[in-house]
Formats: C-alpha cells, sequence, structure tokens
C-alpha cells in the first residue's frame, strides 16, 4: 500500500473522497472528522450498515437489508451486518475469498487487516466508478508532495519520502513471508525464527507514517514531529527482539539457502533494513533541529524528541549487543577446553568482549588478548596453541570448523576489585584506557588499547557502571605499577591457571599469580611466582588440585598475582551475596572443589588468628607499613594517591555512610559487633547533628550486587556486607 511517492494515508483520502459520493454516505462520513484517514475509514465500516449503503448502491439483485437482532448487543449487531455484507460480496460479486477481509481484520486494532478493509472498499469504488454511478474524484492528488522552500523543507520531505520506501520495503518482506506460509517451503517454526515479529514491526510503521503523512500537510511552523517521536518512544520497543534476533535470522538465511526463492543476499539486504532505519532516525531529527528557527515554540519539543530518539536506539542497541553476548558465550563455553578453575557459571552476564592490547606498568612490550568483561569478573583469553597428536587431523578439523579456533583462559580478575577506569592521552594516535585494581592493599595498574574513539568511550562506560570505579576518584599522576618485570611465553609448561582476584593461592601473591598466568612466566626474585597446572602421581594416584586456597608458607599466607595483559573480557558488577559467614572460612577452603575454587575474602576467621598476608615490596615500600598490619584489611595505596582513601590503624576498616543527602565516613574494628555498629553510626550522626538521642532506633542496610537493598540485623549480616564490599569502599545507608 505504500511506495516512494505515496501511501495507504493517501490512498485512505482517495477512497474517503469516493465514498463521500455515494448516496447515504455522507451522514456517516460527518461522524468521523476528527480522525486520521485510515483510523476513520475504519471507524466507518465498523458501524456495519455503511458497508450496506456502499452495496446496494451497484443496484443488486438483492440488496442487503438491515435486521436488528434484539438479542445482541450493539457491537455484535454491527459485526453481523459486517459478516452478511462479506457474505454478498462472495456471492453476489464473486469475490475470491483471499481478497477479502475478514470480520477480525476489522476489528482488531491492526492495520495488517486494515489494509485488507481498505483494498475490499476501493474494489467497490471502482466498480461503481466504471459503471458511471459515481464519477471520477476531481480533487488533486495529494500525493505529490510540495516542492520545498527552504533547507529544513528539504529535510522534512527527505524524512517522509524515505519513511513511504521504507515502509514498501517492510510490505515486500511481510509479503514474501507469507508466500513461504501458504506453499510450505518452511516450518512455521523456521519462518518465525527467520522474520521475528515482522508483523507487528510492519503495523507500527504504518501508523508511525500515517502520523508523519499527517504532520506534513500542516505548515512548517505546526509539523511538530518532536512530539511524535516523544509520543510513540515507548512504541518503538516494537525493534528490540526483531534487532536483537538480526544476526541469528542472517545464518539462518545461509542454512536455509537451498529452499529460498531468492538469492540469500537479496534477502539479507531486506532482513537489514530496520536496523538501517532506527539508526537513521536520530541523524534526520538533528538535522531537522538544526534548520529549525530557534524562536519557534515547537523546537523544544523537537530537542526532546530527539532526545528520546537516541533513548531509542540506545535500548535496541543495548538489547542487540544482550543477545549477541549471550550467543558469544555459548560459543566461549564451547572454545574452552580447560577452565583452570575459573567458574564461568559464578561469573554473571557478559557485558562486552573483545581483542584489545594490553600493557602493563608502562612498559612498551604490548599483549593482545580476548577480553570478555562479565558483571563478577573480568576475563583474560588466548588463542590456543595447536597441540600435536591430541586428536586426529579429521576430528581436528571438524571440530575447528565447528567451534572456533580454542582459547586458553590466562587470568581474570573480581569487577569489585577493580577501583579505577581512567581515560589516559592518546599515545601515537591510539586511545587507551587506565585500570587501577587492588591486591591485598596493594595497587596495581595496567592498560587497555583501543582502536577508535567509540569503541573506548563504550568500555569506559561499560567499566565504571559494573566496577567500584563507579565512584569519582581523581585521575592519578605517574602511577606506580608495582608488577615485576616478566616474559611472554606461551609455553604450555609455564602457564599457569587464572584465578579469581578473591581468592587465596598456597604459596604466592594474587598480584602475582594474575601477571603469570597471562604471561605465562614467573620471577622468582621479586616474591612471584606461578601456580604448576595439577599434575597426577603416579605412585600415590594423587592431584594437585587446580584451586586456591589459604595455606601456611615461611612467608605467611600469599595471594596469587595474575597479569590481565592477555585477557579479553569485560570488568562486571560485585561477586555474589551470598557467601558462607566468615566463621567457617576453615571449612569453605577444605571445601574449594565443591565451589568451583572460587573463595571470598575471610574476616577473621579462627584459623587465620595468627597468619598475615605479606604485600608486594613496591606497596611496603610506599606504606613502610609492616606485613602484619595489613592482614586481611582495606585495601592499600601509595601514600600520596587517593589521601582520603587511605589504609587507617591496623585491624581499622574505613566505612561510608549515607543518611539523607550527607556521607559521613567512620572507622570500624573488622570485628565489630552489631550493637557496637549501631552505636556508633549513632555517635557520628549525633556529632554532625543529623540525630537527637532518643529518636526511632536506625536502621542499617547495604547493597547487594543486584543493586537491592538488605537490612542488616546481625553480627553474621555485618560480615556478610564486608564481603559483598570485599573490603573496600564500603558503603552503609541510614533510615529511621
Amino acid at each position: 500500500m505504500a511506495n516512494a511517492t505515496s501511501s495507504i494515508y493517501h490512498t485512505c483520502l482517495l477512497v474517503l473522497d469516493k465514498l463521500a459520493k455515494v448516496n447515504g454516505m455522507e451522514t456517516w462520513l460527518q461522524m468521523n472528522n476528527d480522525m486520521d484517514p485510515l483510523t476513520s475509514l475504519c471507524q466507518l465500516c465498523r458501524r456495519g450498515l455503511p458497508l450496506f449503503t456502499l452495496f446496494n448502491a451497484l443496484q443488486p439483485t438483492d440488496p442487503l437489508v438491515p435486521d436488528h437482532n434484539p438479542k445482541l448487543n450493539e457491537l455484535n449487531n454491527c459485526k453481523a451486518n459486517v459478516y452478511h455484507f462479506l457474505v454478498a460480496c462472495r456471492k453476489q460479486l464473486m469475490f475470491p475469498e483471499e481478497e477479502l477481509f475478514t470480520v477480525s481484520d476489522l476489528f482488531v486494532d491492526d492495520t495488517n487487516g486494515s489494509v485488507k478493509v481498505v483494498h475490499t472498499v476501493d474494489k467497490i469504488l471502482q466498480i461503481l466508478q466504471d459503471k458511471g454511478i459515481i464519477q471520477p474524484s476531481m480533487t488533486p492528488s495529494k500525493s505529490q508532495d510540495p516542492a520545498p522552500k527552504d533547507t529544513r523543507d528539504k529535510v522534512m520531505l527527505e524524512l517522509v519520502a524515505t519513511e513511504r520506501k521504507y515502509v514498501q520495503d517492510l510490505e515486500t518482506l511481510q509479503n514474501y513471508m507469507r508466500d513461504l506460509q501458504q506453499q510450505n517451503i518452511l516450518t512455521q517454526d523456521t519462518v518465525h525464527y527467520l522474520f521475528g515479529n515482522l508483523n507487528s514491526l510492519v503495523d507500527f510503521q504504518r501508523r508511525f507514517l500515517i502520523q508523519l503523512e499527517n504532520l506534513v500537510e500542516k505548515p512548517a511552523k505546526e509539523q511538530n514531529v518532536g512530539r511524535l517521536f516523544m509520543e510513540m518512544e515507548d512504541a518503538f520497543a516494537v525493534y528490540e527482539p526483531y534487532c536483537a534476533n538480526f544476526y541469528s535470522a542472517q545464518d539462518l538465511v545461509v542454512q536455509e539457502a537451498p529452499k529460498l526463492q531468492t538469492s540469500t543476499h537479496e534477502l539479507t539486504s531486506y532482513l537489514i533494513k530496520p536496523i538501517q532505519r532506527i539508526c537513521k532516525y536520530p541523524l534526520l531529527m538533528n538535522e531537522l533541529l538544526k534548520n529549525t528557527d530557534k524562536a519557534w515554540p515547537l523546537r523544544a519539543e523537537l530537542e526532546t524528541g530527539l532526545d528520546a530518539v537516541r533513548r531509542v536506539t540506545e535500548k535496541i542497541n543495548e538489547t542487540q549487543r544482550r543477545h549477541e553476548n549471550e550467543q558469544i558465550l555459548i560459543d566461549l563455553k564451547k572454545r574452552v577446553d580447560d577452565w583452570n578453575d575459573i567458574s564461568i557459571e559464578r561469573s554473571g552476564r557478559l557485558l562486552i568482549q573483545d581483542k584489545l592490547t594490553y600493557t602493563d606498568k608502562g612498559e612498551h612490550h604490548e599483549r593482545e588478548y580476548h577480553v570478555f568483561l562479565f558483571e563478577h569478573q573480568l576475563l583474560f583469553c588466548k588463542q590456543a596453541k595447536e597441540q600435536k597428536n591430541r586428536l586426529p587431523m579429521s576430528n581436528s578439523i571438524r571440530k575447528q570448523r565447528r567451534r572456533g579456533a580454542s582459547l586458553d583462559p590466562r587470568g581474570n580478575i573480581a569487577t569489585c576489585l577493580i577501583t579505577g577506569v581512567y581515560n589516559r592521552p592518546s599515545v601515537d594516535g591510539n586511545l587507551q584506557v587506565l585500570l587501577e585494581w587492588l591486591d591485598n592493599g596493594a595497587v596495581r595498574y595496567f592498560e587497555l588499547k583501543f582502536r577508535n574513539e567509540e569503541q573506548c568511550q563504550l568500555w569506559s562506560s561499560i567499566l565504571k557502571k559494573h566496577t567500584s570505579a563507579a565512584f569519582d576518584h581523581p585521575t592519578p599522576t605517574n602511577p606506580s605499577f608495582g608488577v615485576p618485570d616478566e616474559d611472554d611465553s606461551d609455553s604450555e609448561a609455564s602457564t599457569p591457571t587464572p584465578v579469581m582476584p578473591f581468592a587465596r593461592s598456597r604459596s604466592n601473591s594474587f598480584s602475582a599469580q594474575l601477571i603469570s598466568s597471562l604471561t605465562g612466566s614467573s620471577n622468582s626474585s621479586n616474591g612471584f611466582s606461578h601456580r604448576p597446572k595439577a599434575t597426577s602421581s603416579s605412585s600415590t594416584g594423587t592431584t594437585t588440585p587446580q584451586v586456591f586456597s589459604l595455606s601456611m608458607s615461611s612467608s605467611g599466607i600469599q595471594a596469587p598475582h595474575v597479569h590481565p595483559e592477555e585477557l579479553d573480557i569485560f570488568p562486571s558488577s560485585p561477586p555474589p551475596s551470598t557467601p558462607s559467614s566468615p566463621i567457617h572460612a576453615s571449612s569453605r577452603v577444605a571445601s574449594a572443589n565443591g565451589i568451583h575454587g572460587i573463595l571470598m575474602p575471610a574476616a577473621h576467621a579462627p584459623s587465620l588468628s595468627s597468619t598475615t598476608v605479606t604485600p608486594s615490596s613496591a606497596a611496603m615500600a610506599a606504606t613502610n607499613t609492616p606485613a602484619s598490619s595489613i592482614a586481611l584489611s582495606t585495601p592499600m595505596e601509595p601514600q600520596d594517591y587517593f589521601a582520603s582513601r587511605q589504609l587507617t590503624a591496623a585491624g581499622q576498616l574505613k566505612v561510608k555512610l549515607v543518611f539523607n543527602d550527607g556521607r559521613y565516613s567512620i572507622l570500624i574494628p573488622r570485628d565489630i559487633s552489631y550493637m557496637e555498629l549501631v552505636d556508633r553510626v549513632e555517635q557520628k550522626l549525633s556529632l554532625v547533628g543529623e540525630f537527637t538521642p532518643g529518636s526511632p532506633a536506625l536502621r542499617l542496610k547495604y547493597r547487594d550486587e543486584d543493586g537491592d537493598l538488605i537490612t542488616i540485623n546481625s553480627n553474621d549480616d555485618i560480615q556478610m556486607a564486608l564481603e559483598t564490599y570485599c573490603y573496600a569502599n564500603i558503603h552503609l545507608f541510614v533510615n529511621v
């Protein structure tokens, strides 16, 4: 019903103009003056009796006679009249049933049925015109748009003309889909997966085009396109499932190519048109805004409309990205043969992924990783080298074709330990982001380089949103990376398994394990060494488990240090809020294999009363703090960096209280009881004048990784809150 110069809007105008010349129809037409042409025509036909008037104008041998049934209500009497009209068209006018609309087509609010109504009515009017019963319309056709007077008119006409062409293309695709269904070329399920919610999309775009055509008929100062986009912002959600399904549909086109009656390229070019169109709306709206006089009253609504359409495209992009990430995660699970104790099931939703260049401690030696940012961890992977004699050649080829090249996880960082995301000045045209993360009190840094500004901004915004870096901090100057020099080795013997940063290792600091698992090397001179892969003993039949747990060494408890340079994952939100109570830390260590090798940081576990955490030499030098004073304490940072967040006295944690519109800091011991915490909070708020003794008891809450506020009622709740925040950026929300 649409083409480059006309549309259903103009067709309905012509049909209504012809109906006005049918005897007895003028009274009915006057009832629907305030509606758009399509709605007006459909409302007219839903009354039933106007269809009798139209049919009887043909002077048939058996005219239709109104027969009101008192047993039916008004709506059902109208439907009965419509039914009698359709029967008369089939029997007396010999209209094929497939060319007629149905009662449901007329009474259901869907333009896919309304188009059939318009076609049937127009067909009868054409017969009346051919018989000379009515005269051809002398009203000039409005399908030809007036010549543009200025640049704004040109933009407006381009918006309307391209919208008509777009609706025409959608209708062509819809007709092709119906042919496939009618001829049973594809199964109904396959058609559904191929075209998605195309019918709903066509229905929406027809309605949108009708409103747009109605605007273009008005003077320029009354063409409030901004309000149109605002009013239909929610309805644009129809694009989300279609766009999310596009890449799956594209693959299905290739798969079903032998059955399709057109080239795969032509079909794909039609399937992608909705994605192309939704991306063009902001551009056209922006041009319209630039060429609209600032003194015009509708300009403000035009700006608001531009914001609305941008929100629409952002939502669609996010929905499509989520769907793509779900498919990428499925593929990732197939491509990794050995997860090295990384629990992918506990990583949360995949947020973003790409191949990025990683650089550590300002060195010029760069490494490329496939980085995956999940809600709960940042994962770095590298393409695995082929292992000779692992599979027969034919099986290897089949496996590669089915799933792509294998990936080796090289390391991972819990997103709750990423405390800073800073956009760095471009070097040699490269855009890069500096990431700060905490390693048992030591601040570590690494850089990720990006190909273009769009990619850099996307990663930066997602990292800041889903990590502890969401809090605003000043950009560090000349940061100390505190990471040992390492060689890049991909040999099987030297590549350790990656770990979550909130786990503990038998003999390594966490930073060393992260670095060595990414670079495949060790540096014992700096106190760093990587953990070897699990090996079986032929004499005892035992296996060294590939899991990080707490154990004693000559230098105390040390956490593995993993280097995030070769990982291609996205950072995520804090770890799950369901860890065991700190009291049971020793039992969690013993059953580490049962929880996929991921251990939450323990606070005051009985078995750790005499143990210490040995910090890196860089962190020790920066603070002159003995190792025993930072055992399982808050993250430590360089002395001249983020003074407000530096380590407090030994065994003390810094907590921010959020009360009304204010934020206040207090120091608490790690083993504070619930009643002691409440007293501390009341004292602080009384001191700043925000709380009066004798007022109703305060309620304390913390925010879990899902963003929900959890009430603190006991000692165990306090420890759960501390573990959720990983002892960094602890915020408690206070209300009465």
